[in-house]
């Protein structure tokens, strides 16, 4: 793994993290809190854009369909922003990220 590999792993899950602080306030607050949405919004770039340097570096002996996953967000973030459901935005922070965090964590403790 190159140190550029491990700062974007470390990047994703320093993210995740974040997300994780973001998202505390429960669901009806979130909803409610603009910034909050936009701030998770943002980490979930972080994440894509991560992942899709990590995708590319692995090629395709890589396990984690997470990582592509996490690429497409970021490219309908990106690209079709206008689209975005706040209810899917809020499964991807509660449920989704935090299981991919659960194996990153793996990778980077073995690294």
């Amino acid at each position: 793994m190159t140190d550029a590999d491990r700062h974007r792993w470390q990047h994703i899950l320093e993210a995740a993290e974040a997300v994780a602080l973001y998202a505390a306030v429960g669901h009806d607050e979130f909803r409610r809190d603009a910034i909050r949405q936009d701030a998770c919004a943002y980490r979930l770039l972080v994440i894509g854009e991560a992942a899709t340097r990590l995708a590319s570096s692995l090629g395709s002996a890589s396990d984690l369909d997470e990582l592509r996953a996490a690429a497409d967000m970021r490219n309908f973030l990106i690209h079709e922003y206008w689209k975005t459901d706040i209810d899917v935005l809020w499964q991807a922070v509660t449920e989704d990220i935090p299981r991919f965090a659960a194996k990153i964590r793996c990778i980077v403790d073995e690294a």
